[in-house]
């Protein structure tokens, strides 16, 4: 575990009336019909160990902190003033399943309590629906006031000026994510400016994998600073195609938020650092997705397409290791529970070293927005550290906060996966966020990703089938506007 201080960051949040109960609205007019509303150009920043840990506001062991915003300390400064002075009601629009949305309505009637003129109309719909609905909204002048955004298609929203740019309002209020958050900011990001704050999606991708199955077969875990050859080797022993469990899924090769700690710590990326151009054809690209393919096909550490036991999960004990979000620790509890033990480490080091993907999604204020104010303020909210505590025991997701992340009862657990390092940007090899441009959706989603299952899946090795993908790819970003 690292050395961490320990001194106490404390802040209040101003109130700006008397506490209020909730007043969570429940939409029932024809508008928005879908959804669930329910009453209550810069290369990625690379975060590592060094770079984090010294500008940490840390938590004493095992302290809570009792507030949310301040200036005193360098934490989430006051709302302006009458920032919420005048009644408002905010459209709020997310995407999750009915906990998640039970859980941010829980968030938002604290949110309600510190602004009791702001009521909150709380709008959820399920992932696949979210992105066409917001632009359906958009497109016929009835947006949200305050939305999230996935990370992938932030920067075309970013790009037509559907979302409000935030610069002017952080530097009236003295707001430096950089002091106060942990990156990477670039889902939140367009050409250098804010259009929205983290909230969501945040931490590394790790490997997660089960202990219980390791002690019977006698097996050293895995450790700290192991490298691809001892994943290679690891799967092979860990491997029982008789018995049908599997040291990995290659699915994790083709997804669209894991991939990238393989890719890159393999030396290579997917498009330049200024977005004009695929790179997946450069030997180092070929070389990365080539070994992902030998995972599967050659060392047969990844069931063959159509051999998969049914079901093939973590949970069901048929897939020794995963690759997952700290946002899933809540799921395992539920539908793992006592079953069998585990715990998570960083992915192995490759050529490149061992590098870290994390893609936080973002919340925004709609430029149309008759309330901006009021939805900064609601922003601000998001971030502050006492919400993002409360949002994290809720299952939510994990914090950004400097403060939380560095406490030590935040990184060590009574319970797996124990040590959260692993999930914790920065702590344990180099953390960085994928580079992003308008037309990113489709992109991976009908170029890179359609195509790769070619390569993994062993019909044509990855020295064919990336230049192909990098042809359509090049072609794609020049058609499409910047």
């Amino acid at each position: 575990m690292p050395a961490l201080p320990t001194t106490a960051t404390t802040a209040t949040i101003p109130r700006t009336g008397a506490a209020a109960g909730p007043t969570l609205a429940t939409h029932t007019g024809p508008a928005h019909t879908g959804g669930r509303r329910l009453a209550p150009g810069r290369p990625p920043a690379r975060v590592t160990r060094r770079s984090f840990l010294p500008r940490m506001a840390l938590l004493a062991g095992g302290g809570v902190l009792t507030g949310a915003c301040g200036t005193a300390t360098g934490s989430t400064p006051a709302d302006p003033p009458n920032a919420a002075g005048q009644p408002a009601t905010i459209h709020y629009f997310s995407w999750g399943t009915q906990p998640r949305f039970e859980a941010e309505q829980k968030s938002l009637a604290e949110l309600q309590k510190d602004q009791p003129r702001i009521t909150v109309e709380f709008e959820g719909v399920a992932f696949g629906e979210f992105h066409p609905k917001l632009r359906t909204m958009l497109a016929a002048g009835t947006p949200p006031d305050v939305t999230r955004v996935g990370q992938q298609d932030a920067p075309a929203f970013f790009a037509a000026g559907d979302l409000l740019a935030l610069d002017d309002l952080m530097r009236r209020d003295r707001l430096d994510l950089a002091k106060t958050q942990v990156p990477p900011f670039e889902g939140s990001m367009h050409k250098g400016r804010y259009y929205g704050v983290p909230r969501g999606g945040a931490g590394n991708h790790a490997i997660v994998y089960n202990r219980t199955y390791f002690r019977q077969k006698g097996i050293p875990e895995p450790a700290e600073k192991w490298t691809w050859d001892d994943f290679i080797a690891l799967g092979k022993r860990l491997t029982s195609e008789p018995n049908q469990v599997w040291a990995w899924n290659a699915a994790a090769f083709r997804n669209q938020n894991l991939w990238w700690s393989w890719l890159w710590s393999g030396g290579a990326d997917y498009l330049s650092a200024d977005g004009t151009r695929c790179t997946l054809d450069t030997p180092d690209a070929i070389a990365a997705v080539q070994w992902m393919a030998d995972a599967q096909n050659r060392h047969g550490i990844s069931p063959r397409p159509g051999t998969a036991p049914s079901p093939f999960t973590f949970n069901a004990q048929s897939l020794v290791m995963s690759q997952t979000g700290p946002y899933a620790i809540v799921d395992f509890e539920k539908s793992i529970g006592t079953t069998f033990d585990w715990a998570a480490v960083a992915v192995p080091r490759g050529k490149a070293g061992q590098i870290m993907s994390s893609a936080p999604n973002t919340v925004s204020i709609t430029k149309t927005s008759k309330y901006p104010e009021q939805g900064w303020a609601m922003l601000k909210f998001f971030i502050a550290d006492r919400i993002q505590q409360l949002e994290d025991q809720l299952g939510l997701w994990q914090p950004t906060s400097k403060a939380l992340l560095g406490a030590p009862a935040y990184l060590t657990r009574k319970t797996p996966p124990y040590d959260m390092r692993p999930f914790v940007p920065g702590l344990q090899g180099t953390t960085r966020a994928a580079t992003y441009v308008p037309q990113s959706a489709a992109l991976l989603r009908d170029v890179v990703f359609k195509e790769m299952a070619r390569a993994i899946d062993g019909q044509q090795p990855a020295r064919d089938v990336l230049p192909d993908i990098t042809k359509q790819a090049n072609e794609l970003l020049r058609q499409s506007p910047k």
